[in-house]
């Protein structure tokens, strides 16, 4: 005898299809930070991105979400990320 089982959709994977959304919306906001100070002539990397969007962008922006943001778009192949030392820190410069 076989049953017909459906499987419910639970509220956790609603907050998931949620966050993925925000993460997307997220990621295109720092690409475009990205593609304006490239197009200002600034090197970019994570701290002046952060600096970038909360001067110029929508919402609460950490450094911590910019690096999740740019790791994201890393792994996605559409920008690329060098670790270089700049006055003595280190700073992860950020290119298309």
């Amino acid at each position: 005898m076989v049953r017909n089982l459906e499987v419910k959709k639970s509220p956790a994977s609603k907050v998931e299809r949620r966050r993925i959304i925000n993460a997307d919306a997220t990621d295109k906001q720092v690409l475009q930070a990205v593609k304006d100070l490239i197009k200002a002539g600034q090197k970019v990397n994570e701290y002046r991105l952060m600096k970038y969007c909360r001067a110029n962008m929508y919402g609460e922006w950490s450094d911590g979400k910019v690096h999740k943001s740019v790791q994201r778009l890393e792994a996605r192949g559409r920008v690329k990320t060098e670790l270089i030392l700049d006055g003595g820190r280190a700073c992860r410069v950020v290119r298309i």
